[in-house]
């Protein structure tokens, strides 16, 4: 994967840490970038929500904490055209709803 990559309608600049949509930056806390990066990794497969708290924990994480990321990102993010852009997994995880691609 490069250092650039396009998530539905986000342009995501792993390395710099950013998330564009439209041409404006969309601020991500640590959690919710690394959450979306794993889930980008993942390129559309179901992570569980043990694999994303460890993504996301600087120590012991919870899966409540997932959960709490899921949904702020979900508010944070625009719904692409074509679906969701993180879908859930009931009783799995989460994956992302949209291609990857490189930029």
């Amino acid at each position: 994967m490069g250092d650039v990559i396009r998530i539905g309608p986000l342009t995501m600049d792993l390395a710099g840490r950013r998330v564009e949509t439209e041409g404006a930056e969309v601020i991500l806390t640590r959690g919710e970038f690394d959450l979306l990066r794993t889930l980008a990794e993942a390129g559309g497969k179901i992570v569980s929500r043990e694999m994303l708290s460890e993504a996301v924990a600087r120590g012991e994480g919870d899966l409540r904490s997932v959960d709490a990321l899921v949904s702020r990102l979900r508010r944070k993010l625009p719904a692409p055209e074509e679906g969701q852009l993180i879908v859930t997994a009931p009783g799995f995880g989460y994956r992302l709803g949209v291609p990857v691609r490189a930029a």
